[in-house]
């Protein structure tokens, strides 16, 4: 199993986040978890005054995170 999950409550209220380890894929699993961990933390310190900027920032920002560590 590679999928990734957590809920955390943020200022802008309850995030819950599902990352999918990329179909069996090597390091899927450790990608699934780090997406998760970095997409709550761009979200927790984010500035954006509402919910949904921040979190395309903190995924925009997990993505880039990820693919420079592939």
């Amino acid at each position: 199993q590679q999928d990734a999950a957590g809920a955390f409550l943020t200022r802008y209220g309850l995030l819950v986040l599902v990352c999918d380890g990329m179909g069996g894929a090597r390091g899927g699993s450790t990608a699934s978890r780090l997406a998760v961990d970095l997409i709550q933390r761009g979200v927790q310190q984010s500035t954006e005054p509402d919910g949904a900027s921040a979190l395309l920032g903190a995924i925009r920002r997990a993505n880039r995170e990820l693919y420079h560590r592939s």
